[in-house]
């Protein structure tokens, strides 16, 4: 009970600063919850809120987009990031710090 009122508190503190500078929900959110609910769940929870922004932005400013670069990017940058993730998934990387 009492995270969900400190996370509550952080998250409207960090929506605030988002909607002020553009950014700072994901950087402020996801360790906090990094550390009640674990990294990767905490990412895809982050992202959650991001998809939302990031829909709300397009709905604003869908007159100017240019529809030629958005099925252009917008289908190949998903679906590359997509295939990507998936084939890394269950490689083994080296560690990238020592």
């Amino acid at each position: 009970m009492l995270f969900t009122g400190i996370a509550s508190l952080i998250g409207v503190l960090a929506a605030a600063v988002a909607s002020v500078v553009g950014f700072g929900i994901g950087s402020v959110l996801t360790p906090l919850l990094a550390v009640k609910l674990g990294t990767k769940l905490a990412v895809a929870a982050a992202a959650i809120p991001h998809f939302f922004a990031s829909l709300q932005r397009f709905w604003i400013l869908r007159r100017y987009v240019d529809r030629r670069i958005l099925f252009g990017f917008g289908v190949a940058g998903p679906a590359d990031g997509s295939s990507q993730a998936f084939s890394r998934s269950g490689a083994a990387f080296p560690p990238t710090s020592r």
